[in-house]
């Protein structure tokens, strides 16, 4: 039996689009985020996750195209959403 996490894909396959749809390559894209290329494609392919810190700078650099909570998995991102929508929710009480 295989005990390893599966990454989350929502991510990555975010990622690989955005950079066919803006013409950047891996190598740039690496060059923004200051790691090597194949950082990058192990990304994109799923072999690794970026952690929070790089999550973040990918989403700044993406415009937000893709953002931090597309690398979470299905579970935790659902629940990231329902505490987001409980803190809103006691904004507008007060």
């Amino acid at each position: 039996m295989d005990n390893t996490t599966p990454i989350p894909v929502r991510g990555s396959i975010k990622l690989k689009h955005w950079l066919r749809s803006t013409d950047i390559t891996q190598a740039d894209l690496a060059y923004r985020l200051n790691v090597t290329q194949a950082a990058i494609s192990n990304i994109i392919t799923g072999r690794s996750a970026p952690g929070l810190l790089m999550a973040c700078k990918i989403q700044r650099c993406t415009g937000g195209a893709v953002v931090v909570t597309d690398w979470l998995d299905t579970e935790s991102a659902v629940e990231l959403e329902y505490l987001a929508e409980a803190r809103e929710a006691a904004n507008v009480s007060e």
